[in-house]
């Protein structure tokens, strides 16, 4: 049930981002962007789920 929802949602996500992208170059920075941004919501949920991470700062 959730993959499902999300997959939809990333899919709406990603067409609506990709009408912005001209180059190559838009490309490249839009994925470093989306790595950037995974990667801290990444840390700040394992952070809350754990208590050892909770004095952690993302």
């Amino acid at each position: 049930m959730g993959t499902t929802m999300n997959e939809k949602k990333l899919k709406v996500l990603a067409n609506e981002l990709a009408k912005d992208l001209k180059t190559p170059e838009d490309l490249t920075e839009l994925t470093a962007q989306t790595r950037k941004n995974n990667s801290r919501s990444s840390v700040k949920c394992r952070a809350r789920s754990s208590p050892w991470l909770h004095s952690f700062k993302a």
